[in-house]
């Protein structure tokens, strides 16, 4: 008879949707604080599209090393690398004093957030019945999408009390608690720490038991 599920899995559930909503809340303010980036610093339109560009093409382009590490070290080194490297670039926006430097901190920004959803698939991979994992990720996306949505307006008014410098930094901090909130620690130290738990996680779904069972009937005595 197995064990009873932990729970864990819902705690790792919850701590990657929450970096998925603080991942594109720093992804999408650029684009609300736009205008007044560019009146600080003097550019043009397509200067500011090729801004935008840099970080699109930088997260293209290191999908697949992230997705390596990932499969490499692990969702908890993959994810904690991830946010605290997108929040410190986010950070780093703020001091950017022309067109090139911000193009190279947007091209860093865009390094850093890749390996956002490849950690979050191999650590639903490790922790969740097959059942269960379509629907985490689409939560995440989901949840993702509303830290979209959030951002515009909680720059508007962000912006009404501060610089656009300061709002970076503001969006900064979000990512850097949600770093040493516990997940390195707390949760994902479960897997390294003792691969039972997984092992619970996963014989706790009825699905898979069934099929189990089923393996075991149809195995030759």
């Amino acid at each position: 008879m197995p064990e009873p599920a932990s729970g864990a899995r819902h705690a790792v559930v919850a701590w990657i949707l929450a970096a998925a909503a603080i991942a594109y809340l720093d992804r999408v303010c650029i684009s609300t604080a736009a205008p007044a980036i560019k009146a600080e610093l003097g550019l043009s339109d397509s200067q500011m599209g090729m801004v935008f560009s840099a970080f699109t093409l930088a997260y293209a382009l290191f999908e697949i090393p992230a997705g390596w590490l990932a499969d490499r070290y692990g969702a908890r080194i993959t994810l904690a690398r991830v946010v605290v490297w997108w929040s410190l670039f986010t950070a780093a926006t703020g001091l950017a004093a022309g067109l090139v430097s911000l193009l190279a901190l947007r091209f860093l920004f865009g390094i850093g957030e890749a390996g956002m959803f490849t950690g979050a698939a191999q650590a639903f991979g490790r922790w969740l019945p097959i059942a269960e994992r379509g629907r985490a990720f689409g939560l995440a996306l989901m949840t993702a999408a509303f830290g979209g949505a959030l951002s515009q307006p909680l720059v508007v008014y962000l912006l009404q009390h501060m610089s656009w410098r300061g709002a970076f930094g503001v969006f900064s901090s979000i990512g850097l608690v949600w770093a040493v909130g516990g997940v390195p620690k707390v949760v994902f130290d479960f897997v390294v720490e003792d691969g039972r738990v997984v092992e619970i996680e996963m014989l706790s779904d009825p699905d898979v038991l069934s099929r189990l069972a089923d393996t075991q009937r149809a195995e030759p005595a």
